[in-house]
């Protein structure tokens, strides 16, 4: 079934909605891809500490757990700050 958008009224709401999604979106991937690279080399990092440093493996599971979450904590802030200044 189709619709005829017959006023600019229905056009300017999709509109604005559609902006509002890609705005959003945008800010989701802007803070989840650091995030995600940076666990990446949080792992990698606690790989090397475990092979090269003979660390414990919980001692480097529990190094590189706090270092992701401290690092999530600080993009959320980051991010939030960012927010309020739009």
């Amino acid at each position: 079934m189709t619709r005829n958008f017959n006023n600019n009224w229905d056009l300017e709401i999709i509109r604005q909605a559609t902006a509002n999604l890609m705005f959003k979106m945008g800010i989701l991937l802007h803070l989840i891809i650091p995030v995600g690279v940076f666990c990446l080399i949080i792992i990698l990092l606690g790989v090397s500490m475990h092979k090269v440093y003979r660390i414990s493996i919980e001692r480097t599971i529990l190094i590189s757990i706090a270092v992701v979450f401290l690092s999530m904590f600080i993009c959320a802030q980051l991010g939030s700050f960012i927010l309020k200044l739009l």
